[in-house]
């Protein structure tokens, strides 16, 4: 490798014995006062630009942000699908200025089978006492208006089996908003492996510019002159 880089450079051979700590020496020490040949400025400029598109992938991956919709918007009579036995269930969401709690009270769940549930026995309670200030850059805090979670529901259950179909969902009290937990958790995987991707990408495309700069270096010299021909060819005789 050694004999190789001084061949490139148009040098002669090490000697024997020449470690790796001497041509770092040879290769860096002297800079562009050797002469920053063409070659050492094509690769020093390439490496600047692939360095400089890795750092833009970072900050595209970092500023993407997973989006958040909603299956239900501002309403207060809805269905809920729930005809997959496999289904995650929904968290439901109300204006973050009501009472939590009395939201909670006033819901009611209509199985495909016409039952009622209300309370404990159709909903998961989440209020929380937090202020709406402490949610941050959630999708709550951020949504307009401001929402509070208030509770999860999902199948309910005759004889130990789940009873599937749509749901009917109804507050006396106030409109909601509902999220799917299965599809907002699809949602994350395929934002995080797309994320991955891009960091993998970011870093493959950093380190290639530091090895293009470091090989830029080891490249710099004084560029050789053009030969001269002395004299005119000899021309064969007919």
């Amino acid at each position: 490798l050694v004999e190789a880089l001084q061949i490139f450079r148009g040098l002669s051979p090490l000697p024997v014995g020449f470690g790796a700590s001497s041509l770092s020496m040879v290769c860096c020490e002297g800079g562009c006062k050797d002469g920053c040949n063409k070659t050492a400025k094509i690769l020093g400029a390439t490496s600047c630009v692939l360095v400089l598109i890795g750092i833009i992938i970072l900050i595209i991956m970092t500023a993407t942000a997973p989006e958040v919709e909603a299956v239900v918007e501002d309403k207060s009579d809805f269905y809920l699908d729930l005809s997959d036995p496999n289904h995650c269930g929904y968290a439901l969401y109300a204006r973050s200025s009501l009472d939590c709690h009395e939201v909670f009270d006033s819901l009611v769940k209509t199985d495909p089978n016409g039952n009622d549930h209300s309370g404990w026995g159709g909903f998961f309670k989440s209020c929380s006492d937090d202020d709406i200030s402490n949610y941050g850059e959630t999708w709550e805090g951020k949504h307009d208006p401001t929402l509070k979670r208030v509770a999860f529901t999902g199948h309910q259950e005759l004889a130990g089996d789940k009873i599937l179909g749509n749901y009917r969902i109804v507050s006396s009290l106030t409109s909601l908003w509902a999220l799917d937990y299965c599809e907002q958790a699809e949602g994350i995987i395929d934002d995080l492996l797309a994320m991955l991707g891009l960091f993998v990408l970011a870093v493959i495309v950093i380190v290639g510019g530091l090895i293009m700069s470091c090989v830029s270096c080891c490249v710099m010299g004084p560029t050789p002159p053009k030969a001269v021909v002395v004299g005119q060819p000899v021309q064969a005789q007919a």
